[in-house]
């Protein structure tokens, strides 16, 4: 029997939050990617604004090196991410994944404060709405990987340390 359905309902939400926090990154790195390849006057209307936010990149070069580090860095993420979500679903190294996990969603949850404090400004062309939208998939995910931490939390990896990687 597979490891997740001898798991209590709180691994089930911590799985479930970290794939879509997992698949939300690897959106933004194929939106990153994407941006590499627009059109040059979408590209000089995207520069335009990296330029009132940042003066030091005020060329083309420097935009898509800014979406090139930032897609390497989404899928990064994204899959790493992942990975934790695949290893809570199999039950596998419990209390290590359930530390590891908690550390970049609380990360990703502070990263995400400051752009979406900027985003209210339109000047600074930031999408409001999508970062709102990450915002609260951080926060159910964190909530998700903190449940993990409590008395079932506790429990299930307890029992996970005492079989093999099958769970069988």
């Amino acid at each position: 029997m597979s490891g997740i359905l001898k798991a209590p309902w709180q691994v089930g939400l911590a799985v479930a939050a970290t794939f879509l926090v997992a698949a939300d990154y690897i959106g933004q790195a194929l939106i990153h990617l994407a941006l590499i390849s627009e059109n040059d006057s979408l590209e000089q209307a995207r520069q335009a604004g990296i330029v009132h936010m940042v003066h030091e990149y005020d060329s083309v070069l420097g935009v898509f090196m800014i979406d090139d580090i930032s897609a390497r860095v989404f899928f990064a993420v994204g899959a790493g991410l992942l990975i934790m979500g695949v290893f809570l679903w199999v039950g596998a190294f419990r209390g290590g994944v359930r530390g590891i996990l908690t550390v970049p969603l609380v990360v990703s949850l502070l990263r995400g404060i400051i752009p979406l404090a900027l985003s209210f400004d339109p000047a600074n062309g930031l999408d409001l709405p999508g970062l709102v939208e990450a915002e609260f998939n951080n926060v159910i995910a964190l909530i998700a990987a903190l449940l993990l931490w409590g008395k079932a939390g506790k429990k299930w990896v307890a029992m996970g340390a005492k079989k093999k990687w099958d769970q069988d």
